[in-house]
């Protein structure tokens, strides 16, 4: 999505001409040739990215405002959520942003960039320049008459659930790598935190059809502060993308009772390949 390919074509294997130019909206797209009835070959180069949407129509914008300054918020975070058939515009604050509704205009600009100015109830009106980094996201620079505020976002198509983001230290000193070797024999991994968490990871048998090298790395410290709620302590598992062919565990022993409302999710971050479970109290 978002990635900028040339076809090519030819005859002969040999020479090749170029036909057009595409961009992806998704992992599949269709390409049809009226310039020749001959019968020829066709390949494609990847010659570019142009990961901003060409509108904002039904999209959501989850935000981490990380600097900033007032009248505008100076960190925090927030979601912002387009119309899905006008230009209106809805922000569901979180911590540091309050509510607040308006107008908009979207520009895309060559590539990677975008030019969003809304007309807000709260701060009037903003210019936020968005830079994407991948389909799923970037870094946007927001400034009014007053303050400015910059951050980084994710987006997606509709409303999704949000509840921030948070910052992990990681502990590789503590880490631990597991061959595993495809054997039809069951194995484990597991890593203790400074704290005295223990993080097992337990594959059965036939998990995986082929060997792989699978590590665990701890965190050493985790900053919740742009989280909706509390996390306690993390473990990043890679490589990232695994797919289990038997279904795999992952335990947690903790030093010392975390309560009723405690649970263990999985997460993702941006721009950093792994995935996170998080013991949230």
């Amino acid at each position: 999505m978002g990635y900028v390919y040339q076809v090519q074509t030819s005859s002969n294997l040999l020479t090749w001409n170029s036909l057009t130019n595409i961009t992806l909206p998704d992992r599949v797209t269709n390409l049809s040739d009226s310039t020749s009835n001959q019968n020829r070959f066709y390949r494609a180069g990847l010659i570019g990215t142009s990961f901003a949407p060409g509108s904002m129509l039904n999209k959501t914008l989850n935000l981490t405002i990380t600097d900033g300054v007032d009248p505008l918020p100076v960190d925090g975070i927030c979601q912002w959520m387009g119309a899905t058939n006008s230009n209106n515009y809805s922000v569901t604050g979180g911590i540091g942003v309050t509510n607040s509704t308006g107008t908009y205009s979207y520009t895309k600009s060559v590539g990677d960039s975008a030019i969003l100015v809304s007309s807000d109830s709260s701060y009037g009106t903003l210019t936020n320049r968005l830079y994407f980094t991948s389909p799923g996201g970037g870094y946007f620079y927001g400034a009014s008459s007053a303050g400015y505020d910059s951050g980084s976002f994710t987006i997606a198509d509709g409303p999704v659930e949000y509840l921030g983001n948070i910052a992990v230290t990681t502990d590789s000193d503590r880490s631990g790598t597991l061959y595993y070797a495809a054997d039809g024999r069951a194995a484990s991994l597991s890593v203790t935190n400074a704290d005295g968490w223990v993080w097992t990871l337990s594959l059965p048998k036939n998990a995986l059809l082929s060997t792989q090298y699978i590590t665990m790395i701890p965190s050493s410290g985790v900053d919740s502060g742009n989280c909706m709620l509390n996390v306690s302590s993390s473990v990043m598992l890679e490589p990232d993308g695994l797919q289990f062919a038997a279904p795999a565990t992952l335990t947690l022993q903790t030093p010392a009772p975390l309560g009723p409302h405690a649970a263990l999710v999985m997460g993702g971050m941006m721009a950093v390949r792994f995935i996170l479970f998080i013991p949230r109290a």
